[in-house]
């Protein structure tokens, strides 16, 4: 009799084991699901004044694994350049690969507008991680330095010449966004020489993102962009 009332209780204990592990897996999944819906739906917003860096700064695993699909996703590009900047602002494992691997799907010929959006945002979502990531940092750093002539897309009036421009100022932007003393070493030396001071368009643009990434430096990140990267 004793032996059989041990045998219960065993049993008994077995059975509620088993039942937390089904209910704690159940709502892992739940919790899951409701992480990707928030960081998808954070892709899909519309914004008119500024990106909610809170809410990307609390992306979780999940929610990173949600927009890495939705950046894989070629119908989903109305979303991409959100997704992209969430990327670089909730600075997570897995953020630079999925980036990285965005920024490699390099489009040909005419792109939509969703799909250069995506492109100029990819070098200030790197910018976010950067302040944390060196391998965004010298991502970044490469793209200023060594920019191609011409790019293999264009955009309405910006032919391929253009964008290649476009996208070597949108690199100084994202090392300023950094904050990295890197950054601001790398930004000052392509203005000191005579020649750089010459293309006024370019150093303009430099001389203006210099300014940021010293008020970032000095600042911080929440009193420049209004969140605490």
């Amino acid at each position: 009799m004793v032996r059989l009332v041990v045998r219960l209780c065993r049993e008994r204990r077995a059975a509620s084991g088993l039942i937390a592990i089904l209910l704690f897996s159940a709502s892992a999944g739940a919790d899951s699901g409701t992480e990707a819906a928030a960081a998808e739906a954070l892709a899909s917003a519309r914004y008119y004044d500024s990106f909610p860096y809170e809410e990307a700064r609390a992306l979780t695993d999940a929610g990173v694994a949600r927009l890495a699909e939705l950046l894989a996703d070629p119908t989903a590009t109305g979303v991409h350049a959100h997704a992209v900047l969430a990327l670089g602002v909730c600075r997570r494992e897995g953020a630079f690969e999925t980036l990285v691997r965005h920024a490699a799907r390099v489009p040909d010929g005419e792109v939509s507008s969703a799909v250069y959006r995506s492109r100029a945002t990819i070098p200030i979502a790197m910018g976010h991680l950067a302040a944390s990531d060196d391998r965004a940092l010298a991502y970044l750093i490469d793209a200023f330095q060594n920019p191609p002539a011409r790019a293999s897309w264009r955009y309405s009036v910006l032919d391929e010449e253009k964008i290649a421009r476009k996208l070597r100022r949108d690199a100084a932007s994202g090392l300023a966004t950094s904050g990295r003393p890197e950054a601001g070493a790398a930004l000052a030396s392509a203005i000191a020489g005579p020649a750089a001071r010459q293309a006024s368009e370019f150093s303009a643009h430099v001389a203006a993102v210099l300014d940021l990434h010293q008020r970032v430096a000095r600042d911080g990140a929440h009193a420049v962009f209004g969140s605490d990267r």
